[in-house]
């Protein structure tokens, strides 16, 4: 029985080892691999590489067209690498000199010569009679300097600096405080401010207002300690077509020279407290000037009423900005009038402000050789080096006070006001080659010196 049972198990073993046989052999013959297409992984390879190119070209030029507007956005201070800022240039006035004077007065002569016959009292008062000035001159002057100064406020804006400070109760106290500027330069992104009487350099917002009533924020590009300038920059795509419209860039006046003074002036600004004021005057004297290192700017003082805290601007009758009116704290007279900088003598400053450019600086005061030096004491004309800075690259490179500065950089210097013009057209580590006369024993002596200009 027991044999029976182990035939019949080893039997059944056998039929499943039979049968698990026959189950591999037909997955073997089943599942084979697939043939490989080779001219369909071909073609799926091309595919793969032109959509591949194809999406690099549109990257690349999506990239450099979106690129520069894309760092405008988010990278601003990189738009002076880009664009350049040159402030626009004032047509030249021309300056009336002792010559022409001297002409003008010969043809009046020419034109009213008296007989011996005629009474020279009678002509003298006729002549005053045909002067008089009516009420009808009066309002025809006045309304030519309203429409001047119309045009004029459309470049001048008002700027707001914001600061936040906690009283002591620990609440935060928002202060304001405001001046008027002016647009000095446009580009094809931004407008160019420059303003005095605010101090920006620690303010935690900056807003401008503009002669349409926009006000926008804007970037503080520059301040100058020495003559409370600071320079500013709005965004264009920030304002609205009409402001866009209505705004227009001021020109600074180039020519710095003391015979301004009596020349009629309008002031825009807040000249006794009041913002957007307008006055008319003229400039009374032109003589006083504020000596700094590298720098020369002239104050002018008028007849115009005004406050320790006048700011505003000061145009000619052509509409170019003659100077910005800021109190002159050191300034013997009535401190009740309105004085200002001259523009002339700031222009470069500003310029260089506007470019987040770092000014050259040489070390020197220095003063136009006057013309009674030059006849009576044969003093060579140029520009007289009165004070050297000490540790100063005027100083390391030899230069002495009483050297006549007559070239630099290669041209002939004759004013101050054109030595400093190089000076501005100069960038920190170039090497300005000085040219002209140092006093002697024997007389004046060549003089020339290789300064390495500083930064500052």
């Amino acid at each position: 029985m027991m044999n029976d049972d182990k035939k019949e198990n080893l039997k059944a073993e056998a039929s499943g080892s039979a049968v698990n046989e026959s189950y591999e052999n037909v997955i073997r013959e089943t599942i084979k691999q697939r043939p490989v297409d080779k001219r369909k992984v071909l073609r799926r390879t091309l595919m793969t590489v032109l959509l591949a190119l194809l999406f690099g070209a549109v990257a690349s030029l999506t990239f450099f067209f979106l690129e520069p507007v894309i760092d405008r956005n988010i990278s601003p201070e990189n738009e002076n690498a880009m664009t350049q800022i040159t402030l626009p240039e004032a047509a030249t006035d021309e300056e009336i000199t002792p010559d022409k004077m001297y002409e003008d007065d010969e043809e009046l002569r020419e034109a009213s010569v008296v007989s011996k016959d005629t009474d020279i009292q009678s002509a003298v008062d006729q002549a005053v009679k045909e002067m008089t000035v009516g009420s009808e001159e009066y309002k025809q002057m006045y309304s030519s300097l309203r429409v001047l100064s119309n045009e004029a406020k459309k470049s001048v804006v008002t700027v707001t600096s914001v600061n936040r400070n906690v009283d002591w109760l620990n609440n935060t106290v928002e202060s304001e405080n405001t001046a008027e500027g002016v647009i000095v330069a446009e580009t094809d992104i931004r407008l160019i401010v420059a303003v005095t009487g605010v101090y920006l350099s620690d303010a935690e917002g900056i807003n401008v207002t503009l002669a349409s009533g926009e006000s926008v924020d804007a970037e503080l590009l520059g301040v100058d300690d020495n003559t409370g300038i600071s320079v500013l920059a709005v965004r264009k795509s920030a304002l609205s077509e009409k402001t866009l419209n209505t705004v227009k860039e001021a020109v600074l006046v180039s020519t710095d020279t003391s015979s301004v003074a009596g020349r009629p002036v309008i002031a825009i600004g807040s000249l006794t407290g009041e913002p957007g004021a307008v006055d008319y005057g003229i400039i009374s004297s032109a003589s006083r000037i504020l000596d700094m290192p590298d720098s020369w700017y002239r104050f002018f003082l008028t007849d115009m009423n005004g406050s320790s805290s006048s700011n505003g601007v000061l145009f000619d009758l052509n509409g170019s900005v003659i100077g910005f009116i800021k109190s002159d704290d050191n300034a013997a007279s009535d401190p009740g009038v309105i004085t200002a900088i001259s523009s002339a003598g700031v222009k470069g400053l500003i310029n260089k402000m506007s470019n987040r450019e770092e000014r050259a600086v040489l070390g020197i005061h220095a003063i136009d050789v006057p013309e009674s030096a030059i006849e009576e004491d044969d003093v060579p004309g140029g520009v007289a080096i009165t004070q050297v800075e000490v540790g100063s690259p005027a100083m390391d490179a030899g230069l002495r006070s009483g050297d006549i500065i007559t070239s630099a950089k290669g041209t002939a210097v004759n004013n101050y006001q054109k030595f400093l013009e190089l000076l501005d057209s100069a960038h920190p580590g170039d090497i300005m080659v000085i040219s002209g006369k140092r006093p002697g024993n024997e007389g004046y002596e060549d003089m020339r010196a290789e300064v390495l200009l500083g930064g500052g």
